[in-house]
């Protein structure tokens, strides 16, 4: 059950203050413009909002420039300024402001400036581990694991609860930072980077492709149509942004999941629910081409396919829809494309190179006992009703002792601990490289973290109200994850755990975030780093 902490989202505020000036030059062109930014806060009331001044000067400015953009960090133009300037804005406490400068110049490239200020906050009233205790004790997580790291630097990690509760079979089972968790949806940034790895290798080659490569140009053994759209192309490209035209459908979810080689049903009082059709397709490639493509044949029905709930009447490229089938979709078009199922690759070209030991595809490919548990206090109570055999009762939480794997497996079906995922994220931090190994070009992961798209390549902008990070966040029956970094001020995250958190729940995601981005601009602020 959820404390009423979540319920009334009360924030408790603390006293600021830090203040910092900070000042950015950025000289693109020789002899050419240079920006100088500052961004002062002004107020050193502890109470909510904050005001900062931003001042910018442009100098050297060539004959023929036509204008000079201001945006501030949430998309929002402050608009066309003069050369020289000020504006105050305002913001939440406890938070990072970021303000970018663009000058544009006929027959140049737009030369372009970014600084942040974090408006850092005293000492909390719980220390970190104090906290994910508390928020294990309020809330229906049994167990959790988390990093949080500055730059290329660890400044903190925990593990806490179980990753098996005990019962009448089994003793309790606690989780280290060694124990894995399903990672969801994070998965979804691998298979980017899978692609985006597969994409670079091809370059100058007879098997080069493009990002805005047809979907039905990768050697699909079926042919993609929206038939709410008339001659219509989706690209690779409009897939990693969650933008193809296609979408999940109602069963999406229920048909996704196996537990035990079974779809996942459940029977709950002598009442049998059944979510996906049980002669749908269990394996990869005849549950995509059922999802996506109709048929006639009498002897193999594509009981997926829905020509209403499938689909999207928008335009590919206009509409932003999540959509997990279309990931799984752009997953099998890698096979088809590259030559190696995608999770082969990802072993060969990620997992392996980069030595992430704990980093598996199945269940069935740990040890008994290894893999976090996972828990669900679906429907909410403090008691539950065994569904069946294989989905017991403990301490009023549905246990999977059965482990959950994906069947389009590039949208969801990782496995990692904390310490692996967090080496994942620091070769995006650091460049595509980690320790001497390169795994993406520099050029390629600036990209990702500069796209103008709110996704690309399955890379995300989230939004948690105090601060804008890129990650991906992950939820399905019995696992709860996210990653995250805030690109201007170099903190990151891992957090992981073996409990499902509905949407409504969000409000915990936001917590643990922030929390922890709290705890990176407090060590940013100790080291005094403009």
């Amino acid at each position: 059950m959820i404390s009423k902490h979540y319920e009334t989202v009360v924030v408790k505020y603390l006293a600021i203050i830090v203040t910092f000036i900070f000042t950015v030059t950025c000289s693109v062109i020789d002899e050419g413009p240079q920006i100088n930014l500052t961004i002062t806060p002004v107020n050193d009331s502890p109470e909510s909002p904050r005001t900062a001044t931003i001042t910018w000067e442009v100098t050297n400015i060539v004959e023929g420039f036509t204008s000079i953009m201001l945006l501030s960090d949430r998309g929002k133009d402050i608009g066309e300024v003069d050369p020289s300037g000020s504006v105050q804005v305002t913001r939440p406490m406890d938070t990072t402001f970021t303000l970018h400068v663009s000058v544009s110049l006929p027959g140049f490239p737009d030369i372009e400036a970014e600084k942040s200020v974090y408006l850092a906050v005293d000492e909390p009233e719980l220390s970190l581990d104090e906290f994910f205790i508390q928020l294990l004790d309020d809330t229906n997580i049994p167990g959790l694991a988390a990093v949080l790291m500055v730059g290329e630097e660890e400044i903190w990690s925990g593990a806490f609860g179980f990753r098996r509760l005990p019962s009448q079979n089994h003793p309790e089972l606690p989780v280290t930072l060694d124990t894995p968790f399903a990672l969801a949806s994070v998965t979804k940034t691998i298979t980017g980077v899978a692609y985006l790895h597969a994409w670079e290798k091809a370059l100058g080659t007879p098997n080069e492709f493009s990002l805005d490569i047809n979907i039905n140009d990768m050697n699909l053994p079926f042919s993609i149509d929206n038939p709410l759209q008339e001659n219509e192309t989706i690209t690779l490209r409009q897939i990693g942004a969650h933008r193809s035209s296609l979408i999940d459908s109602p069963i999406t979810f229920w048909c996704a999941i196996l537990l035990n080689g079974e779809f996942f049903q459940i029977n709950m009082m002598g009442v049998e629910f059944v979510f996906c059709p049980p002669e749908a397709p269990k394996d990869f490639l005849g549950q995509v081409e059922s999802y996506f493509t109709p048929t006639t044949d009498p002897n193999n029905p594509h009981v997926l396919y829905n020509a209403e709930n499938n689909f999207s009447p928008s335009p590919p490229g206009t509409s932003l829809k999540y959509s997990n089938t279309a990931v799984g979709l752009a997953g099998l078009a890698f096979e088809y494309q590259v030559g190696t199922p995608l999770n082969q690759y990802v072993t060969d070209h990620i997992i392996m190179p980069l030595n992430l030991d704990s980093m598996r595809w199945q269940s069935e490919d740990y040890p008994n006992g290894v893999l976090a548990v996972g828990y669900t206090d679906f429907p909410l109570g403090d008691n539950c009703v065994p569904i069946n055999s294989n989905i017991p009762c403990v301490e009023g939480y549905y246990e999977y002792t059965n482990h959950i794997d994906i069947v389009g497996y590039p949208s969801g079906g990782l496995k990692a601990n904390v310490i692996d995922v967090a080496k994942y994220l620091k070769m995006i931090l650091n460049g595509g490289t980690l320790d001497g190994t390169q795994i993406l070009l520099p050029s390629t992961v600036q990209e990702l973290h500069l796209s103008a798209l709110s996704t690309h390549m399955f890379w995300r902008t989230y939004d948690t109200d105090k601060v804008i990070m890129r990650g991906h966040r992950g939820s399905v029956v019995g696992a709860s994850t996210g990653m995250f970094y805030d690109p201007a001020t170099g903190i990151s995250m891992v957090f992981l755990m073996n409990a499902d958190i509905p949407i409504w729940k969000d409000i915990i995601y936001k917590d643990i975030a922030n929390r922890l981005h709290r705890e990176g601009l407090i060590y940013l602020s100790s080291l005094q780093i403009p």
